[in-house]
């Protein structure tokens, strides 16, 4: 049994079955029990889900991680009589903590299902992280989750009410983490704010929180964390007209991102090619915002031929949107059409509905454009 105790015993294998059923008689057959420190990657096909037992005793501290690829996923975390303890929605590709302390000993379930239509499956990890004694600072860690994890629900809505109510759950998420030591979370929390800002065409009111994330991203040593806030300060500094700076900012990750991940192992050195991928696409933005569409088409073959070199579908689809909008404002209908049109099949490979339907809103004019009006 891999059983997570404060005395736990480990078996070789990855995972093992679960029981039949958990103490409230609930069949979960198909559920595996979780070793600490041991990845669970699978496929998970559209509206289906999976099960896993996690062995708790009262008073310990755990934390999962949850990393997502190509397809929507909810989690939830059951305590042993069966309580919701956690819920949220993975959106982004990119690893999520959840995070509980036991308050009784006993099997703690965690489901992870498939809010996708698509028939293309995803794929996922899952990992338990951590399991020791709880301390003070955990009361934290938890809080910030659920706080975080109900401002991006909010924000998903895409209301300008909800994207407001969003900022002040990421606020409460930003003291928890805070108060916990958690300064990578904590600057995530504020570089959300600043692109919630900017969404909602309050530039001026987004730069307060990046710089506020970019100080923090320095201080902690995280190149990731300083890439994405230079990169979120450069597309806000776009229509306050500053464009010195906004190519300063811009210009400053790809540097960065050309060193990072050279001494780490394939997973950072991936993360490192993602990094330089997002930063040419960001210089390139602000080439196709003040008018230099070549140059920006430049720039983002350079992003799509990093994004192919490590199979990364979703950064791939993001260069190839943007390859379509600079084609569309060159007035090169044709170009930008087929671009779309590659971009609207990706989206749908992966799931991605959001990015669909943007393509789809940017069709109708283009098909107008070139008199096809039977599409």
């Amino acid at each position: 049994l891999c059983q997570i105790s404060d005395r736990t015993e480990f078996s070789s294998s990855k995972a093992q079955r679960a029981p039949a059923s958990d103490s409230h008689g609930t069949s979960y057959s198909d559920a595996l029990v979780l070793g600490l420190g041991e990845p669970i990657d699978r496929v998970l096909p559209a509206g289906e889900r999976h099960s896993y037992e996690i062995i708790l005793n009262t008073g310990q501290y755990l934390q999962l991680r949850i990393t997502r690829s190509g397809t929507e996923l909810a989690t939830t975390l059951y305590a042993p009589d069966g309580q919701k303890l956690s819920q949220s929605t993975c959106r982004e590709n990119g690893p999520r903590p959840v995070s509980a302390i036991a308050e009784v000993s006993g099997t703690y379930l965690l489901e992870v299902r498939s809010v996708e239509n698509d028939p293309a499956p995803g794929r996922y990890q899952v990992k338990v992280e951590e399991v020791r004694p709880a301390t003070a600072l955990d009361a934290h860690r938890v809080a910030a989750e659920q706080a975080f994890a109900e401002a991006e629900e909010l924000r998903n809505e895409w209301k300008a009410e909800s994207s407001r109510k969003a900022i002040d759950s990421y606020e409460e998420a930003l003291q928890h983490w805070r108060t916990a030591g958690e300064p990578i979370q904590e600057a995530t929390s504020l570089r959300n704010i600043g692109e919630i800002y900017h969404v909602l065409g309050e530039p001026q009111r987004a730069l307060n929180p990046y710089q506020q994330a970019l100080a923090i991203s320095r201080k902690s040593n995280d190149p990731k964390g300083e890439v994405e806030t230079l990169n979120g300060m450069a597309d806000v500094l776009l229509p306050l007209g500053e464009k010195q700076k906004a190519f300063e900012f811009a210009e400053k990750p790809v540097a960065l991102a050309e060193t990072a991940g050279a001494d780490g192992n394939e997973e950072d050195r991936k993360n490192a090619v993602k990094m330089h991928a997002a930063a040419l696409e960001s210089v390139g933005g602000v080439h196709n915002y003040f008018g230099d569409k070549k140059k920006a088409l430049e720039y983002y073959e350079r992003a799509l031929t990093l994004q192919r070199s490590i199979s990364n579908r979703p950064g791939e689809l993001d260069v190839i949107m943007d390859i379509a909008l600079a084609y569309q404002y060159m007035g090169d209908y044709q170009n930008a059409l087929t671009f779309n049109n590659t971009a609207l099949a990706m989206a749908k490979e992966l799931g991605d509905r959001n990015k669909a339907g943007m393509i789809l809103n940017n069709l109708c004019p283009l098909n107008d454009r070139l008199g096809n009006y039977k599409q």
